[in-house]
């Protein structure tokens, strides 16, 4: 079976509902949803459901938002490598009516992770045929030192991709300089209309795809076209994206093909309330 390593973190989301959002010292009623677990794993599921088997280099903490998590994990077949004491990072995501949303995030253990947490479980590298590289991991210092581990040893005749997030304008000298090492490897990248220009303006290059929501996407100059859904929850749409790419390619898939399928399976993700 295809394997790949996936550095996303993995966040408990808590969702509440809103009619809109609140100006400064307004207030507005709200309603709980329910808890999911979302951030990186949204792409380990859709690589998972490719037949893709993952391995999270997210640890998992040992409260009651970690227990979920490791639950949830476990039911989908995403492997946990390593378990850290302390509270499990968690977002509350406030939903509008029309679908879209926004986050206030909570870190947890993630920020508490080293290298060697990691390195302890981690099968060689080499068995690996991809890594999943997620924009958000690389603005946390403790992510970062263990992506900067696995990149130094990483084989260069294996696929890695690179989910550039609504961060890249926030990535300091040190991670412009990382990035530009990893598109000049064996790499996929992608992401939205905004990531896609900036990551044009600090590299001069377009990325593998730029993903247009309910448009479809752009494969390397090529307009692959989307079938319009309504939303009830935008929450994931890139990263179901990501990972249908991904594992389609991993497996042999033809690019063009498997832009459909990605297209195809977030369109069906933003239809339903939360990642899973």
């Amino acid at each position: 079976m295809t394997h790949v390593l996936h550095t996303g973190n993995l966040y408990i989301d808590q969702y509440v509902s809103i009619e809109r959002f609140p100006n400064i010292e307004q207030n507005v009623n709200g309603s709980q949803l329910g808890k999911y677990l979302g951030a990186g794993f949204n792409s380990m599921k859709a690589l998972v459901k490719q037949g893709v088997e993952v391995s999270a280099t997210s640890p998992i903490g040992t409260d009651a938002n970690a227990k979920l998590a490791q639950a949830i994990a476990d039911r989908y077949g995403v492997h946990t490598l390593t378990h850290i004491e302390g509270n499990q990072g968690w977002d509350l995501v406030l939903l509008l009516p029309n679908g879209e949303k926004t986050f206030i995030t909570l870190p947890g253990v993630e920020q508490k992770v080293f290298t060697s947490d990691i390195t302890n479980n981690l099968k060689p590298l080499d068995t690996y045929d991809g890594l999943f590289l997620s924009g958000y991991s690389l603005l946390d210092p403790a992510s970062l030192r263990v992506i900067d581990w696995i990149l130094s040893q990483w084989p260069s005749n294996k696929l890695t991709f690179l989910d550039l997030s609504p961060h890249i304008s926030e990535f300091n000298d040190y991670i412009k300089t990382l990035i530009n090492y990893i598109i000049n490897q064996n790499t996929i990248t992608s992401g939205n209309q905004v990531e896609s220009e900036v990551f044009r303006d600090f590299y001069g290059i377009n990325p593998t795809v730029t993903r247009l929501g309910e448009k479809g996407c752009i494969y390397q100059g090529k307009l692959i076209i989307g079938r319009p859904v309504k939303a009830t929850d935008t929450t994931g749409a890139g990263d179901a994206f990501n990972g249908t790419f991904f594992g389609q390619i991993l497996q042999g898939t033809d690019p063009i093909q498997a832009c459909k399928l990605a297209n195809a399976y977030a369109g069906k993700t933003v239809q339903q309330l939360g990642p899973n």
